[in-house]
């Protein structure tokens, strides 16, 4: 018995009749048909053939009546495309079927006729009820019986879903994430080369951005859409941040923790004399040790023994000593050596990095022409980088004790001077821009020359672009003709000094000197070094598996004639530590000479 013939047009849906199902049965893929026209009699013949052979008798139709059969099979496409609700397959196989969804409208929209969803995950859910009865004759009878019910869930559970090959579903949700966020869900819509929507995602979205004055955000609840016009592309997006944003501060080049429970604990032990025998003192707490009198002095064990003198660097003892005591041994410490960029340089007609800086601005007019900037400059904050660029000038001009003369030294002026003549070679945004936007440029070989420290090496592989790592030089700064500075001298900074409560058993003194040896020798400081890519003053060969880079900045430090201090550690003076990137910015834009500037950090002494 034929239920539905293709033919029949009084049907209110006129189905093609490739329905598959219980009532349906569907010729093998084997046999078809073909039409051929006949030029001659103007009628078509419609074949049916089974694999290449042809059976039976042709067909034979008008052109009206092949006309007709065409119109009857458009329509018929077109009712299946209208109720294709009625034609869905499923296929499955572990989870939720997968479904088949014909007609040409769905397969445009979502790119394809599949929907697929499948859910992984557990739940665990825990139910208890308990009832206590506590037979004591003080107490009423109500009160004698107690009943507690107790429910206790625990639900992870991903859910990945995939609507053709435009429209996608991911969800994750663990009761036992630590923060809301976490909790992922995100409906992403893909677009096609050729539409105007590219994507389009509502839920969980991240904006990440390649920049690095505005770096973006992730953990963000809302609409992110993404348009093409042409070679124009536009991303808007809408939401709620559901992370905390925290800021991190940098002292001395170094991301730090305020551990105000070891200051604190350390002040209190300095004030009340029940200091450790050996510990570890920040530059911060230096002299309030020192004017306590309770600290060891080291200075005759200096003289009387030739292991410190031939550990550490020249000088590098008399930066801790106060009034003829060395109340503490430098230790740790952070050195800003120059970095600059092989490839640009080379470019430019540079091997190798210029020694003074009368080669190093002529150096710098060959970098401009070839297209990129020189220096990375900033303003902003504490203008940190240039900071490291103006100490090293003023330790060139007037020595590593510079600071120790004042504001008056002629050297404070010559600078300037420097740092005038570099913001004529840096990039356009540098008044204003913080430590991470001259970063950023240098990471991103916008400019040649940049000066940080060790903590910034890791960022050449993170964050700068493919193969920077490789083409990275080190090299102390250039000096000033005429300065009394010296040749290869560094500036930096102490991170930790090591230092002893005084003792008054002569043979545990001797015991303590003897540990303070033992931590300052080249094989210790190298093993501390390699193990947390700390810096120490003292003199040591690191392991050759060590960052090439670390290694270079290291042996540098070692041979210089000194580590002069950064200028905001040297000045010791809060105050003007601070109106120094308001006089830098000053000098930048013009608005006062270097005599000038020095006059602004006087005024805010």
């Amino acid at each position: 018995m034929q239920l539905f013939s293709q033919n029949d047009s009084n049907l209110a849906y006129p189905f093609s009749g490739n329905e598959s199902g219980g009532l349906y049965m569907n010729n093998p893929t084997i046999f078809n048909t073909y039409v051929e026209y006949d030029i001659e009699t103007n009628q078509y013949l419609e074949y049916q053939r089974i694999g290449e052979r042809t059976v039976g008798f042709p067909r034979v139709l008008s052109f009206e009546e092949y006309q007709q059969k065409q119109l009857e099979k458009l329509n018929a496409s077109y009712w299946d495309m209208r109720s294709g609700e009625r034609k869905v397959r499923q296929t499955s196989s572990f989870g939720l079927p997968k479904l088949f969804i014909p007609g040409q409208a769905f397969d445009r929209l979502f790119g394809g006729n599949s929907v697929d969803i499948r859910p992984q995950g557990s739940a665990e859910l825990i139910f208890s009820l308990r009832i206590n009865r506590l037979d004591n004759p003080s107490l009423p009878e109500e009160q004698r019986n107690t009943t507690s019910f107790d429910f206790e869930e625990k639900i992870q559970m991903n859910v990945i879903g995939k609507i053709g090959e435009k429209l996608k579903l991911t969800t994750n949700y663990n009761t036992e994430s630590t923060f809301d966020f976490e909790n992922q869900m995100k409906l992403e819509y893909t677009g096609g080369e050729d539409e105007i929507i590219k994507k389009l995602e509502v839920g969980n979205v991240s904006l990440p951005l390649n920049g690095t004055l505005i770096t973006g955000s992730t953990s963000l609840f809302g609409m992110k859409a993404q348009l093409q016009f042409g070679r124009t592309t536009i991303t808007s997006i809408l939401s709620q941040q559901k992370s905390k944003t925290s800021e991190v501060e940098v002292s001395g080049g170094a991301q730090t923790t305020d551990y105000d429970i070891y200051a604190q604990k350390l002040t209190a032990q300095i004030s009340t004399g029940d200091l450790p025998d050996v510990f570890t003192v920040g530059a911060d707490l230096l002299d309030i040790l020192h004017r306590s009198g309770k600290a060891m002095d080291l200075a005759p064990h200096v003289g009387s023994d030739s292991h410190w003198n031939n550990v550490y660097p020249e000088n590098a003892l008399q930066s801790n000593m106060m009034g003829g005591q060395l109340t503490a041994l430098p230790y740790e410490l952070f050195v800003t050596p120059v970095t600059y960029n092989k490839k640009l340089l080379k470019a430019a007609g540079y091997d190798e990095f210029p020694a003074t800086y009368d080669e190093f601005f002529k150096m710098c007019e060959a970098v401009t022409a070839t297209g990129k900037v020189c220096t990375s400059q900033m303003t902003g904050k504490n203008a940190w980088t240039s900071m490291l660029w103006f100490s090293q000038a003023v330790a060139s001009a007037g020595g590593p004790d510079v600071y120790e003369r004042g504001l008056d030294d002629p050297a404070w002026v010559k600078a300037f001077e420097v740092m005038e003549k570099m913001y004529m070679y840096t990039t356009s945004d540098a008044i204003g821009a913080d430590a991470g936007v001259s970063g950023g440029h240098f990471l991103n070989e916008r400019t040649a020359v940049f000066m940080n420290g060790p903590w910034f090496i890791a960022r050449y592989t993170s964050d700068g672009i493919p193969g920077l790592h490789a083409n990275i030089g080190v090299a102390p700064a250039p000096m000033l003709t005429g300065g009394k500075g010296a040749p290869g001298g560094y500036v930096g900074g102490r991170q930790s000094s090591l230092a002893a409560g005084k003792q008054s058993d002569p043979a545990k003194e001797e015991a303590v000197v003897k540990f303070l040896k033992w931590l300052t020798t080249p094989e210790n400081v190298a093993r501390l070094s390699y193990s947390s890519g700390a810096m120490f003053i003292v003199k040591a060969d690191l392991p050759s598996d060590m960052d090439r880079l670390f290694i270079e900045m290291n042996e540098q430090k070692g041979n210089a004639p000194y580590v002069a201090p950064t200028f905001s550690n040297g000045i010791a003076s809060l105050p003007i530590a601070k109106e120094f990137p308001q006089a830098l910015s000053a000098l930048a834009i013009g608005d006062v000479t270097p005599e000038g500037a020095v006059e602004m950090l006087k005024d805010a002494e």
